[in-house]
């Protein structure tokens, strides 16, 4: 049988069946988070290694790790391997926030180049389970950017390799504002690869969420609702460009949206991102991986995105990608990604968004997943009183369990939420006489003012007259 040994930065000596390599797991003793190495990864230290059942690694899953169906399979290399999300956004030093997904509290210390083809490394942004993120300086365009390398334990091997290359060249092909720029995808001297993107600066959409829900007083207006609803909708534009392009990002959520200084909305992380076509759209499906690495990383014009996809299918058997509580029902049931996945995830961003919580609160065994997700969650407006009922409604169809009650589109979506910032009716809600009523005073507040004036102002008017 097939083990992998694996010891914990604390001592603690695991030993995994090859079934939970890359899986993100807690250590019982410390409670770091870690994910479970493709091989063995044994230390000197004669601690004898402790083999961990199937409910005990069940037991010590973190929250935020990718959700795996019971398999009653032989425990071949392939079986059950997971993805997980980029680790790091292409931030300022200043303006990272490392997510807790996926990797250790204290990831080990990468050793920073000095130099990286033609960029000086000036300092380490961040690193998670994958990759590094350094801040470089540009030395032929004279610019700032960002630059993103694998971590030397992930180099020995390809599926890392494969992810990392897929990552760049997917959100390379994405050209939207709305998108993070991928400038290059180069090897340095050692033939490794990085590549280069832009450097961003400002704050993710997370943060704002948590500073608009502890402003207090005259600051916890509806206009600070509707700003982060106009950024919202920018989203939810981008992702519209994304499907129509046949991809899935696969990991939305608000700690990978970024809002920069100068007001753009910017998604981030495409680690996970897929291309659909009718062949590879299951994840269940094996990969066919192309050796060939300067094919892969080069430029070809004449690969569209379906040939690339078909060269670079990066989920293994039995797997579930994204985060716990933003992947949709249907994914969690078949593990067949599909737009709707997206939109599923954008209702959980947007109910985040307005009730500064989660929809549901899901166990770490999974039991019980889908008899959980059939009840709708909590109204966001009993949650926050500057949410109208049209727009929880809204929320509501972009997290309904069934994904034909969905909104079928992303554009769909961001129509309604348009339509609520103009004070229009909604496709999904239908308002009561006295809700048209408080709305169409609302829209023509000016000019029912400027009609009590005038009104008053006659009555006055006439009164001195007569009298």
């Amino acid at each position: 049988m097939s083990e992998i040994v694996f010891t914990c930065e604390c001592g603690k000596v695991y030993k995994f069946n090859r079934r939970f390599a890359g899986r993100t797991s807690r250590c019982i003793i410390c409670k770091r988070d870690y994910v479970v190495p493709l091989i063995s990864e044994q230390t000197n230290q004669p601690v004898p290694a402790e083999e961990v059942s199937e409910e005990v690694v069940a037991s010590i899953l973190s929250p935020f790790s990718p959700i795996f169906p019971p398999s009653n399979t032989d425990n071949s290399d392939n079986d059950c391997l997971s993805s997980h999300s980029s680790e790091f956004s292409a931030l300022t030093p200043s303006a990272i926030t490392p997510s807790p997904s996926g990797f250790s509290k204290k990831p080990p210390e990468v050793i920073k180049p000095e130099r990286i083809g033609n960029f000086e490394i000036r300092e380490k942004i961040g690193s998670g389970g994958m990759g590094t993120v350094f801040y470089a300086w540009d030395t032929q365009l004279q610019r700032n950017v960002t630059i993103k390398t694998l971590n030397p334990k992930n180099r020995r091997h390809q599926y890392y390799k494969e992810r990392f290359i897929n990552e760049a060249r997917i959100t390379g092909k994405l050209v939207h504002s709305g998108v993070i720029p991928i400038y290059s995808l180069d090897y340095d001297n050692q033939g490794e690869p990085y590549y280069v993107m832009r450097l961003l600066d400002g704050q993710t959409f997370e943060q704002l969420i948590t500073q608009y829900h502890n402003l207090k007083g005259p600051l916890h207006t509806q206009e600070e609702l509707r700003r982060l609803i106009r950024h919202f909708i920018n989203v939810c534009q981008t992702m519209a460009y994304v499907h129509d392009h046949r991809v899935v990002h696969r990991d939305i959520k608000p700690s990978n949206i970024m809002l920069s200084g100068y007001g753009e909305t910017i998604i981030l992380d495409w680690g996970l991102a897929k291309i659909l076509t009718a062949e590879n759209n299951k994840d269940t499906d094996s990969d066919n991986f192309d050796n060939d690495w300067d094919n892969a990383a080069g430029n070809n014009s004449e690969n569209d995105l379906e040939t690339e996809n078909k060269k670079i299918d990066l989920t293994l058997a039995g797997g579930r990608v994204g985060t716990l509580g933003f992947q949709s029902p249907e994914y969690l049931r078949d593990g067949i990604s599909r737009t709707s996945d997206d939109i599923y995830a954008l209702g959980v961003t947007l109910y985040y968004l307005l009730s500064n919580k989660l929809p549901y609160k899901l166990s770490r065994d999974h039991r019980g997943i889908f008899d959980i997700l059939m009840t709708p969650p909590q109204p966001p407006h009993l949650d926050n009183a500057h949410v109208s009922r049209s727009l929880s409604a809204i929320c509501l169809c972009a997290l309904a369990f069934d994904k034909t009650q969905r909104y079928s589109s992303v554009s769909q979506l961001a129509a309604d939420l348009q339509h609520w910032l103009d004070g229009k009716t909604v496709t999904v809600y239908r308002m009561s006489r006295k809700e048209k009523l408080e709305l169409l005073i609302r829209k023509n507040a000016l000019l029912l003012g400027a009609v009590l004036v005038a009104f008053s102002l006659g009555i006055f008017l006439t009164y001195l007259l007569s009298g």
